[in-house]
């Protein structure tokens, strides 16, 4: 996440012209739970632009989103969530598949959210 946190920083600031968001992978799910991962978040300096972070996972469904949007709300509170790293990595025939699980995931994720 550091070295992403670094890049953003200074596309924001070099860029010349306005920043609508950034996306940052995610971590793999082995390292989900390290806070340190997370602590870079606390360095960005990117201006209004909006920050998607890569927090879902096919392993480890709303559980493991949930979890991982925890630790990085440590961090830098308030981003968007997106596909740990896209889709592109993924055979097009899995790609029905995996919309729909990570669909399953996000709806769980705001349910909770709703009812808090």
């Amino acid at each position: 996440m550091a070295l992403s946190v670094k890049m953003a920083n200074a596309i924001a600031k070099e860029a010349g012209w306005l920043v609508d968001y950034f996306q940052m992978a995610g971590p793999r799910p082995n390292r989900s739970e390290e806070a340190e991962f997370y602590q870079p978040l606390q360095n960005l300096d990117i201006g209004e632009a909006r920050v998607f972070l890569g927090l879902i996972h096919d392993l480890d469904g709303a559980d493991g989103l949930r979890m991982r949007v925890k630790r990085a709300r440590s961090y830098l509170p308030d981003f968007g969530i997106s596909a740990a790293c896209g889709f592109g990595r993924r055979p097009g025939e899995e790609m029905e598949a995996t919309i729909k699980t990570h669909r399953d995931d996000v709806d769980a994720f705001l349910t909770e959210l709703d009812r808090a």
